[in-house]
């Protein structure tokens, strides 16, 4: 159906359709409902990728003495060397050479 205003090619969203012709499951091509619950729920879970991340920084705040507060420069500089694939021992242990480097200076 060709509406006025709006090219050939043109792909109307919800808003732009008379009511009558997606209100009872008429919806336009390609969109899709969706439920807010299950949405929220699948943000809020943990997937295995945050339960080995959080393992890890459990082991480095293990070698460093303390422990690594989430959101931190530390944390961010932890996640760093997390995600170019070193262990806990090699990322501590460039963290704190770092450190020292930084007090030298």
């Amino acid at each position: 159906m060709q509406y006025p205003g709006l090219s050939p090619v043109a792909r109307l969203g919800f808003h732009q359709m008379p009511f009558s012709e997606w209100h009872l499951g008429n919806q336009p091509e390609g969109f899709t409902m969706f439920n807010m619950a299950t949405m929220a729920a699948d943000e809020c879970r943990e997937d295995a990728q945050d339960r080995a991340y959080y393992r890890w920084i459990e082991k480095a705040s293990d070698l460093l003495g303390h422990q690594v507060t989430l959101g931190s420069r530390e944390e961010s500089d932890l996640h760093d060397f997390y995600a170019d694939g070193c262990t806990p021992d090699e990322a501590v242990t460039e963290l704190l050479a770092q450190a020292e480097l930084a007090r030298a200076a």
